[in-house]
């Protein structure tokens, strides 16, 4: 029988205990990827489980979310005099909110919205999304019976619409499909919504401006009401939501609200002193302490 000589064994030994050993599973690591497993069902990819013609109608509906968001912001561009002569506004300043108040919330707001679909589905927030929009679309035409200042509220209001709408169509899309081109194919239709939406929405606002200009509004608000019942009806939902925090201070933080109130209130004032500093120059005092806080 073979005895291993003593400076063999020392050796084998010595290089055992140099190699480096298996690192310890972090539990707080595995937690949170179980939780993220057992969120998205193990259902076929969309192209599999349902018919063409249903497939067309999810990503449409789907894509709609860029579309109208584009068309929300385009819309006032075309109409812009038309909008200041109605509420009797000649002020650069002033005007520069009609559109700029619905792109400041779209783009701040969407750091929240895209976790809020991760905690309560991202259907559902894509429903809120839509109902949201289209209540302010509303409320910006009827605005014509009230003042400026409560166009430009509801301007700023509606683009939390969007907000809702645009990472949760995404996060739809991506959970509804497998890797391959069918995929590839779903987001490249979802991108080439962005400027059509916006051709389609400075048109025809110019076209139900030669009629009466808060009709541009009231359109979109009818349309996106369509939308919302369709994507209620006929997107499947992916998820299998887990049991909800139980209380208020769980959701503060499963939501992040505390980071997440931060990063958007730094937003706001950054873009808002971007937005003025133009028309109002960058020596103005608000204008620089905005930019200041924003930044930090």
């Amino acid at each position: 029988m073979y005895e291993e000589p003593p400076h063999e064994r020392s050796a084998r030994e010595a290089a055992e205990s140099r190699s480096p050993s298996p690192p310890p599973e972090d539990p707080e690591k595995n937690a949170l990827d179980r939780k993220h497993s057992q969120g998205l069902q193990r259902m076929p990819s969309l192209q599999n489980a349902v018919s063409l013609p249903r497939e067309i109608l999810v990503v449409g509906l789907i894509s709609l979310s860029q579309f109208t968001t584009q068309v929300g912001l385009s819309q006032s561009f075309s109409i812009l005099d038309i909008i200041g002569d109605a509420f009797q506004i000649t002020d650069p300043g002033i005007l520069a909110w009609f559109p700029a108040g619905f792109s400041l919330t779209v783009g701040t707001f969407i750091l929240l919205s895209g976790r809020l679909g991760d905690v309560f589905g991202y259907k559902r927030m894509l429903v809120v999304g839509y109902s949201w929009f289209a209540l302010w679309s509303m409320v910006a035409g009827l605005a014509v019976y009230s003042n400026h200042v409560l166009f430009i509220w509801a301007r700023v209001l509606q683009g939390i619409g969007p907000s809702i709408c645009l990472p949760n169509g995404l996060a739809l899309l991506g959970a509804l499909y497998e890797p391959g081109m069918r995929k590839n194919l779903a987001f490249a239709v979802f991108g080439a919504c962005a400027p059509t939406g916006s051709i389609v929405g400075a048109t025809f606002a110019g076209i139900f401006a030669l009629a009466w200009w808060p009709w541009a509004f009231w359109s979109l608000a009818l349309v996106l009401v369509a939308v919302t019942v369709a994507v209620a009806l006929a997107i499947p939902d992916p998820q299998t939501l887990g049991p909800k925090p139980g209380s208020v201070k769980a959701y503060i933080e499963e939501l992040d609200l505390v980071a997440a109130t931060v990063g958007i209130a730094g937003l706001v004032l950054f873009n808002f002193a971007w937005n003025q500093a133009p028309i109002v120059g960058w020596s103005s005092p608000y204008v620089i302490l905005c930019l200041i806080l924003g930044v930090l």
